[in-house]
């Protein structure tokens, strides 16, 4: 278990933020067989954050116009991360070291993350929607390192990679279940998964957090990756402050399926930090 450590300056640093996150990254080299990591391996297989793999992290949820400070530490045993936010531009604006001066910060949407560093980025959350935050080493996003498991998001034939004993694992195929509502339905069969059960998928369906998600995002996080929620106010608070059901699509600013834009949103002008 890793826990950060913060120490809060006796003046608040300005401007202030609504809104603080923090994200632990970390390798683990999970054996063939094995049902705990080998903490002694310096080459690895799983990656998390907060201890999670995609699509299973918790999504960052913010209100449309709040200040957002997200801390990213690498607590992994080998590998840097370069972590990349869509749809926003964030300032870096500390280290490990502290507070970076205001004069001295860099403006960017990818930011890397060496081995027991941390880097502190800031933004205005002005762009409605689920915007994803990854690290962007392809083979980061996604773990096993194999194709298109972690689990599977898509059928897959004639791979002889999947032959393989041992590596990989017939694991559960998110192809072969989606959503109906608020409820998992049997998409048809996919050879080299097992079928997801209604208790997989409501572990990543029922958080509240990713209630009113564009049908079948949980296909494309995995790995090293979360999401960043960007909400209006009336349906953050419904989403956070009520139990009420909140169908997918729900926060997706041009719906695809012609349900009209997300309830409340508004289009505002890029706000510089």
């Amino acid at each position: 278990m890793v826990v950060p450590f913060i120490i809060h300056p006796k003046v608040v640093h300005t401007p202030v933020v609504d809104r603080d996150f923090v994200l632990v990254a970390q390798q683990f080299s999970i054996l063939p067989n094995a049902t705990i990591p080998n903490s002694n391996a310096m080459d690895w297989n799983f990656l998390t954050l907060n201890g999670r793999s995609g699509p299973y992290t918790t999504p960052l949820v913010c209100k449309l116009g709040e200040r957002v400070r997200i801390r990213f530490i690498n607590f992994s045993t080998l590998h840097q991360h370069p972590m990349h936010l869509h749809g926003h531009t964030f300032w870096i604006t500390g280290t490990e070291g502290g507070r970076i001066p205001d004069s001295a910060w860099i403006p960017s949407n990818n930011v890397v993350v060496g081995v027991a560093q941390s880097r502190d980025v800031e933004f205005i959350a002005n762009n409605p929607g689920d915007w994803v935050l990854h690290c962007h080493m392809f083979h980061h996003m996604m773990n096993h390192m194999t194709s298109q498991v972690g689990p599977i998001i898509r059928q897959v034939k004639n791979d002889p990679g999947f032959q393989v004993p041992g590596y990989p694992q017939i694991m559960k195929g998110m192809s072969s279940m989606k959503m109906e509502g608020m409820k998992a339905v049997s998409e048809g069969d996919n050879e080299y998964a097992m079928k997801m059960t209604m208790k997989d998928m409501q572990k990543i369906t029922s958080r509240r957090e990713t209630q009113g998600m564009r049908d079948g995002w949980y296909k494309g996080v995995k790995g090293l990756f979360s999401v960043v929620r960007v909400l209006p106010p009336e349906l953050y608070d419904k989403l956070m402050n009520t139990d009420e059901p909140i169908p997918p699509n729900s926060s997706t600013p041009w719906n695809p399926h012609g349900r009209g834009a997300m309830p409340g949103m508004r289009m505002s002008q890029a706000v510089t930090p």
